[in-house]
């Protein structure tokens, strides 16, 4: 199985074109590739100004959309659809959030799952669900260069904590938006994206939460992924 997919699209008309990344949680979580995007979109513009020679450019696919034979030998189409929604029909949804320390000073949380499990009930909430996943998966990346390795664990419905409490222990919560990352400001040959969008697909009847550093204040990024279960 690839860990990694990339799609390039040209769209016909106004020559535009749609770029899909898709890769394991192990490899990169969504901040960690979003800022791996950014910077190379900026190194690859100042090696621009600078006129340096690039002997092999990533955006040398672009030049297959010219040669309609090479294009039709090196690339290949994979139906969107092959990777959505779930064998039940439940479709699942992803909710951001912010987590700041509840002090000042606070370190690390002593237990990723308290907080992990207090942004799945949020979501619950959100969604106006009655029934909880059974059990979830947490991916904590460690460092916020996202090279401080990947860790996974597991928590089960009976050991979520109370969603009245507002927040996960040491951090108080807050939704956030996909647009914090800052991706639609990445600039590829002088263009702006009109439209930048994340998913994170989880399997079966399972939840999924990311729980990604941000930044030196101790600030976290959590993504929550709940499967629209319907209510008892």
């Amino acid at each position: 199985m690839n860990t990694t997919l990339l799609q390039l699209t040209r769209f016909q008309g106004d020559g535009g074109y749609a770029v899909g990344v898709s890769c394991s949680l192990m490899l990169s979580d969504p901040l960690s590739l979003t800022r791996f995007l950014l910077s190379w979109a900026r190194t690859h513009a100042e090696m621009k100004a600078r006129s340096e020679l690039v002997t092999h450019p990533l955006m040398q696919y672009a030049s297959y959309f010219q040669r309609p034979m090479a294009a039709r030998a090196l690339t290949k189409s994979i139906p969107l659809d092959a990777f959505a929604g779930a064998d039940d029909g439940h479709a699942a949804e992803t909710v951001l959030f912010r987590a700041r320390p509840a002090t000042t000073g606070a370190g690390a949380p002593d237990d990723h799952r308290a907080l992990a499990g207090a942004c799945v009930a949020q979501a619950r909430e959100r969604f106006g669900m009655g029934k909880a996943p059974a059990q979830f998966s947490v991916v904590v990346v460690a460092g916020g260069d996202g090279r401080g390795g990947t860790s996974v664990e597991r928590c089960t419905a009976d050991g979520q904590p109370d969603s009245s409490c507002g927040g996960g222990g040491q951090y108080k919560l807050e939704v956030a938006q996909w647009q914090e990352l800052g991706l639609a400001d990445m600039v590829l040959r002088d263009s702006k994206p009109v439209h930048v969008s994340f998913g994170i697909v989880s399997g079966g009847d399972e939840g999924l939460v990311v729980v990604m550093p941000d930044g030196d204040a101790g600030e976290f990024l959590v993504a929550a992924t709940i499967r629209l279960l319907p209510s008892e």
